[in-house]
């Protein structure tokens, strides 16, 4: 078998290692379960290393790695909806340290405001959601956002804009309460 990237290949162990937290925080985002969240992470360098033949450097490597990762997760979600598995839920990545020194109390508040922004997160449309996911979670750019999603510049920013929007009213609506 003949690639046309050769040197992608070498080049993709340090890539990986660039990469690898990014894709990681994104599922963990998306997902609540930490454990799926790392199969998700594994399954999406596993498929992108099987399909570096197909990757064209113009596009940005990482660009098409989240192309990957989104359609993992479509993959995921299409199978989880003939289960009914119960998740664990999984609070950013906060857990209680019970290290020397740290506030127990103070854990707990953050955890239980974790939890509140964990819930209108997952309120937000998919489309928002997504470009939340992506810029905070995976920490693009909005230039990279909008090559993933196939969208303008300008669109990612509105997304961004109106996610934030909706959350900040959700948030002054329940401390209102």
């Amino acid at each position: 078998m003949v690639y046309k990237n050769k040197e992608i290949y070498l080049e993709f162990e340090k890539l990986y290692e660039e990469n690898f937290a990014k894709v990681n925080r994104y599922f963990r985002y998306k997902v609540k379960n930490v454990w799926d969240a790392d199969d998700l992470t594994a399954e999406t360098f596993i498929r992108a290393y099987s399909k570096l033949d197909s990757y064209r450097a113009e596009s940005g490597f990482v660009a098409w790695l989240f192309s990957i990762a989104r359609n993992v997760y479509i993959d995921y979600m299409r199978k989880k909806q003939g289960r009914k598995n119960r998740e664990f839920m999984l609070i950013g990545s906060a857990e209680l340290d019970l290290s020397v020194g740290v506030n127990l109390e103070e854990q707990i508040c953050l955890n239980e405001t974790l939890a509140e922004i964990r819930e209108m997160l997952d309120e937000l449309p998919e489309k928002y959601g997504e470009v939340i996911a992506l810029r905070y979670a995976a920490d693009l750019k909005f230039a990279k956002i909008a090559e993933i999603l196939g969208k303008t510049e300008d669109a990612v920013r509105m997304m961004h804009h109106r996610a934030i929007k909706h959350m900040r009213k959700k948030y002054e609506k329940q401390k209102m309460a």
